[in-house]
């Protein structure tokens, strides 16, 4: 009978086995084999390196499965919206009647971005909508709110001006109107047609906003007289792609919809430390002094978005 190198010494073969089964050259092999400490040690490291191997393996896969959850859940250019992900059908208790406006508005609002992009200009959601997408904007698209009555863009004051240039074009195509302009104060409405005034049915708000003012590193917002940290709100970031029909449209798929730079910090100096919870009483509001409630210049800056804030400062200021 062949023994097997396997076998531990305490089962080493007797002697007498030994003369009748194996050379003596093959028990010098059986015993090298079996006591050699170097040996065992090998195989114990190559044990040892196998099950290493698997623990990080495991470790990636976990890390980079939170890691996908995470920029998910902040919007990260990631993952794209396509407009098969954002025609969602209409809920039961909305009228079809608010439910076409939005829809309306999802189609208005992406050829505003598609415009700005030509001139570099990026359009960040802000106030109401920005909370609710905080809240629950966990896809790849924007998902406008069908129980609210607006959708809320911010620019820079050059660029709300380029916004101001589109209004014909925008009545011809869409059809959407302008119930309320007021260049001044930086406010700017497109209603769908047949709604003639302003905050019923839906619609779509252009907010620009002043830098460094009324003092340096503040926004002033002269429509709500609301006023931010720059280091909360620039420069803003690309968040998610407006809808794009994946079969044949390939410049839509790379238009963004942007977002504040930190967005938690700015939320929480508008609506305070509680602004997770939604609160319907008629007491909340944003606050008109909007910065430093708490700081929010704690978190780091790459080079890429250094280079990103000093490019929209020139074209925006």
């Amino acid at each position: 009978m062949m023994l097997k190198s396997r076998r531990t010494p305490s089962r080493l073969p007797h002697s007498s086995n030994m003369e009748t089964g194996n050379s003596k050259a093959e028990y010098r092999k059986i015993v090298k084999d079996t006591t050699d400490p170097y040996s065992t040690n090998i195989k114990m490291k190559r044990m040892l390196l196998v099950l290493a191997n698997a623990i990080i393996m495991v470790i990636i896969v976990v890390k980079m499965n939170t890691t996908k959850n995470t920029l998910q859940k902040l919007g990260s250019p990631t993952e794209k919206c396509t407009k098969d992900v954002l025609n969602r059908s209409r809920p039961l208790d909305v009228t079809e009647k608010k439910y076409q406006k939005v829809r309306q508005a999802e189609e208005v609002v992406a050829y505003i971005i598609e415009q700005l992009d030509l001139i570099g200009a990026p359009a960040a959601i802000f106030f109401g909508t920005l909370l609710h997408e905080y809240r629950n904007g966990t896809g790849p698209c924007i998902l406008y709110d069908f129980y609210d009555k607006d959708f809320d863009i911010v620019l820079f004051e050059r660029h709300y001006h380029a916004v101001v240039a589109m209004k014909d074009e925008i009545k011809r195509i869409f059809g959407w109107h302008v119930p309320l302009q007021n260049d001044s104060r930086l406010i700017m409405v497109f209603a769908p047609p047949y709604q003639k005034g302003i905050g019923g049915g839906f619609q779509i708000d252009i907010y620009g906003f002043k830098i460094n003012t009324p003092q340096k590193n503040l926004a002033y917002f002269p429509w709500d007289n609301v006023t931010f940290s720059m280091d909360g709100l620039l420069p803003f970031v690309k968040y998610k792609t407006i809808a794009y029909d994946y079969k044949n449209d390939e410049r839509r798929q790379d238009l963004y919809m942007y977002k504040p730079f930190n967005v938690p910090c700015l939320l929480s100096n508008l609506f305070g430390a509680n602004f997770m919870t939604p609160d319907k009483s008629a007491n909340y509001f944003w606050r008109p002094d909007a910065y430093n409630q708490p700081r929010c210049d704690d978190m780091n800056v790459t080079v890429a978005e250094q280079e990103e804030l000093e490019r929209q400062l020139v074209i925006g200021d």
